[in-house]
């Protein structure tokens, strides 16, 4: 009997662990494109005449952000996408 018993806790230990874990994970894609807009920020002159391109990589950044935070990775990394390479586009 103690054996099922400690069984059965440590599944319920395993339950309880799972609830407790951040929803989004982490989303390398996010992070990568995040990168990349910061990079073109810090370039001269971006800060005081952005192109438009780089104007859209924030936007598209800050969707793809707020996708992976509701978990919906598929929008996350479409987005995360379309920021890297506006921000590609903005350095050029």
């Amino acid at each position: 009997m103690p054996i099922v018993r400690t069984a059965v806790t440590l599944a319920l230990a395993a339950v309880m662990g799972a609830c407790t874990t951040p929803h989004a994970p982490s989303n390398q894609a996010v992070q990568s494109a995040q990168v990349a807009v910061e990079r073109v920020e810090a370039l001269p002159d971006m800060d005081r005449d952005p192109p438009a391109s780089l104007k859209d990589a924030r936007r598209h950044l800050a969707t793809a952000q707020t996708a992976a935070e509701a978990g919906d990775l598929a929008r996350a990394n479409q987005h995360a996408y379309f920021a890297s390479r506006l921000a590609e586009q903005a350095a050029d």
